[in-house]
């Protein structure tokens, strides 16, 4: 077993009650942890690097690795460059010296996976959605270069704010219109939908 492995796992209320309180959790600390989330980085590569650290022959007072530990590390283990917008502030906050140290970097890590930061998502702004919606044409939400009015233009935007209004996403509108749910809506779905909102085309 490892000499390290009791500063490999060490976890626990008391241990997040000292990582997180406004003596030690600064604005770089934050700007780390959601700048990961942000960039849906995976928190067991973030522990794979901690390990392959820990398991360095270059380790010094059980917690301090050299510098050149921490690159070739990250050479090895973000090949793609994943922690490049963060490296900087990570070594702000774990360097020793001429050494990183390990408790600091551990802290990193259990806050970035223990402290619960919301991410807010379109769940319509999704390419395969789109692309179900557009039979294999579009990507994304495009609109015309220019808005050419017209009946037709007013009563699109009518129905457009409607389903805004009733429905909080377009899954629940198309269920709306496929009565039958069959995953498909025909014309005559469509019309008797259209007539149930008084929309009158």
């Amino acid at each position: 077993m490892h000499n390290c492995v009791g500063n490999k796992t060490k976890s626990g209320v008391n241990h997040f009650d000292k990582i997180y309180n406004k003596k030690v959790f600064n604005e770089t600390k934050f700007k780390i942890i959601k700048t990961l989330h942000e960039g849906d980085m995976d928190f067991r590569k973030i522990s794979m690097i901690k390990n392959a650290l820990f398991d360095s022959g270059e380790l010094i007072d059980n917690h301090l690795v050299p510098m050149h530990v921490w690159k070739q590390v990250l050479k090895e283990y973000c090949p793609n460059g994943e922690l490049d917008a963060v490296e900087q502030m990570i070594l702000q906050e774990v360097t020793t010296g001429d050494n990183i140290n390990l408790m600091k970097f551990m802290d990193l890590l259990d806050l970035f996976t223990f402290l619960p930061i919301m991410k807010f998502r379109d769940r319509n702004d999704s390419s395969n959605l789109f692309m179900v919606m557009s039979s294999n044409t579009q990507t994304g939400a495009t609109l015309p270069d220019k808005d050419t009015g017209g009946a037709l233009m007013k009563q699109l935007d009518l129905l457009w704010i409607t389903m805004q209004e009733k429905y909080q996403n377009i899954n629940h509108a198309y269920r709306y219109f496929d009565v039958n749910f069959n995953g498909r809506v025909t014309f005559a779905e469509f019309q008797k939908g259209l007539d149930n909102l008084r929309i009158k085309y």
